[in-house]
């Protein structure tokens, strides 16, 4: 049996007081690794103690861990301390959120900074983060890696080249199109709402998902009067939104300031031709005219031109060969993968932070 990389991983999961859930400490075994879940609880306005708190878990536990990881905003400032504390090599997760950050100058870019700074290597978590964070020259190119994320294996479409998605496609009279998401703002529902508002030809839209937009979107349908081609299902389970993105052709996501977006990976596993956004999210995954289609969020002229592309301008074989190449894609980001590749990239730092410091 081969050796995991990773023999015991330690989850310091600061809580509010008042949590929605709370998980109980416990341990269990995965694959091979010994994880300890420890929850530390975080009363509001005194996160300065936290750093104290998770110090203490760590000195009164039998676990030892060789690296602290830390992901986004306040939890890498926290991590940066208590890897100091701890005389621990440290790595940090950057999200989207964290680019943003560092494109404002106040106080709280600084303190992110300098704990980035501290850090013996950068996971980045989707390729347009990765292609930002290092034109920032924050960090040196050789202590940054991608941390995407992956999917089940079981969402993969077996045998998918044989299915009637692939080989019968769609027309312009049948062509059913989906999206998966938390009804907010800036998910940009309402674009594509508009966008096919547009299309003069036959389709069905399919909305997955609940939040504070659902009442304007459901008034823009009925405005643009395409409200009979429109379901709003509300919040699904998983697997009801998994059949749902079975049963359609396109999947539809416009999204500003995404990090990644697992869903858009779903969406290819299940044979949809996908339209993310350019610059966020799925960018760098998804390549414009190759695997899928890439817009500006916020476009409806763009949106609207890129269906009537997918829809009416493009051939069979062009078709076919975005959905095979979508689909050669997602097949190599499965969950084992993307964790492989993580779990070695970690190693490789904390193998790197202790050669240097033998020097």
């Amino acid at each position: 049996m081969i050796r995991p990389l990773i023999t015991n991983i330690n989850p310091l999961k600061p809580f509010h007081y008042y949590p929605k859930h709370i998980v109980s400490p416990g341990e269990y075994v995965l694959d091979s690794i010994n994880i300890s879940a420890v929850p530390v609880y975080r009363i509001p306005k005194t996160e300065i103690l936290l750093t104290q708190k998770l110090e203490r878990s760590i000195r009164d536990s039998d676990f030892r861990p060789d690296v602290i990881i830390a992901h986004f905003g306040r939890s890498i400032i926290i991590g940066a301390k208590l890897a100091k504390k701890t005389n621990l090599p440290f790595i940090c997760g950057i999200h989207i959120t964290d680019i943003n950050h560092l494109k404002v100058e106040n106080h709280f870019k600084q303190v992110l900074l300098n704990s980035i700074a501290s850090s013996v290597a950068c996971a980045c978590r989707a390729p347009h983060i990765l292609n930002s964070f290092s034109n920032m020259n924050i960090s040196k190119p050789e202590i940054i890696f991608p941390a995407y994320s992956g999917i089940s294996p079981s969402l993969i479409t077996k045998n998918f080249y044989n299915t009637p998605k692939y080989t019968d496609l769609f027309n312009s009279e049948n062509v059913i199109i989906s999206t998966a998401s938390t009804l907010i703002k800036r998910k940009n529902i309402d674009i594509i709402l508009q966008a096919l508002a547009l299309l003069d030809c036959n389709w069905e839209f399919h909305i997955a998902g609940d939040g504070k937009e659902s009442e304007s979107l459901r008034n823009l349908a009925s405005v643009h009067k395409i409200s009979d081609k429109v379901v709003f299902h509300g919040l699904l389970s998983h697997t009801e939104t998994l059949k749902i993105m079975s049963s359609s052709h396109l999947f539809v996501l416009p999204s500003a300031n995404e990090t990644f977006g697992t869903v858009y990976l779903e969406a290819m596993a299940t044979g949809n031709i996908v339209i993310g956004s350019k610059g966020c999210g799925i960018d760098g995954i998804i390549h414009n005219g190759i695997n899928g289609y890439l817009v500006t969020p916020g476009s409806i002229k763009e949106l609207s031109e890129t269906l009537e592309e997918i829809l009416f301008k493009s051939s069979r074989e062009k078709l076919q060969t975005i959905l095979r190449a979508s689909f050669e894609t997602v097949s190599g980001m499965t969950s084992e993968e993307m964790a492989k590749k993580y779990l070695s990239s970690v190693q490789k730092a904390i193998k790197a932070n202790k050669s240097s410091k033998d020097l």
